[in-house]
């Protein structure tokens, strides 16, 4: 459940289209059920169809006995979320093989590329983590992740460990004692840091797992103000083995 002194969490969960297969809602619930708070189900259908997605959602909740809301925005289903992700602390939405293929094309992309809040990345193995690991480079928006962390493990009561890669020739722990550093301001220890060298896309992808959640920054910091997805954020959507949340 939620630690005592923080508030639970609101989960958005999409509930049509390619990003909101029946499993994310599962997932969504399970963590509520687990760590407290509401889950936030949306439909951007039109019509009956919609009411039907929405009435078994509150249906699913019900019988689960966790808090939920649900909202029906008919429009456009990127615009849709975006607007009802104002009302969340994150939005959950599905990861298939096709994802990876169709990041640039897709409302999957859009999201990554363009969310104001956290995005769970969720593929149909994943399960409620156990654990948390934070990916740190000392970039900004690896700040980003490491403030997200930082309010799961407390929010969550989850240990969190820290993941530095050096893609260059040399290692150094610099990155590894800021991040402890950042966590340690938020009142996290972490349980363990290390730092590995190599791809770092690929060294993160690795890390994932259906217990762990891989917390990492979002968009590219290049010439398009971060509405790039990163090469890290594109190679570790290739294939991830567990959830990952991406913080813009």
């Amino acid at each position: 459940m939620t630690s005592p002194g923080f508030s639970p969490l609101t989960y958005l969960v999409p509930l049509d289209g390619r990003v909101g297969p029946t499993w994310v809602t599962e997932q969504a619930i399970e963590l509520a059920s687990a760590h407290g708070g509401t889950v936030l189900g949306l439909s951007t259908l039109k019509g009956p169809e919609a009411q039907n997605d929405l009435h078994s959602f509150q249906e699913r909740c019900r019988v689960t006995g966790i808090a939920a809301r649900s909202l029906h925005l008919p429009g456009p289903r990127f615009q849709g979320i975006m607007e009802a992700s104002k009302r969340a602390d994150l939005v959950m939405v599905a990861w298939t093989a096709e994802s990876a293929r169709v990041l640039d094309f897709s409302t999957f992309g859009a999201l990554v590329r363009h969310a104001t809040c956290p995005v769970w990345i969720a593929p149909p193995s994943g399960r409620v983590p156990a654990e948390l690991t934070v990916a740190f480079h000392g970039q900004r928006k690896a700040f980003h992740a490491i403030a997200q962390a930082a309010k799961l493990a407390q929010t969550w009561q989850l240990p969190v460990d820290t993941l530095v890669v050096a893609e260059g020739p040399d290692i150094n722990d610099h990155d590894t004692l800021i991040a402890r550093q950042e966590l340690r301001a938020r009142n996290v220890i972490e349980r363990h840091s290390r730092y590995e060298r190599g791809v770092t896309g690929e060294i993160l992808a690795a890390a994932t797992s259906p217990d762990q959640l891989l917390i990492m920054g979002g968009a590219g910091d290049g010439p398009f103000f971060g509405l790039t997805l990163s090469r890290i954020v594109r190679q570790v959507l290739r294939l991830p083995r567990g959830p990952v949340l991406i913080c813009p």
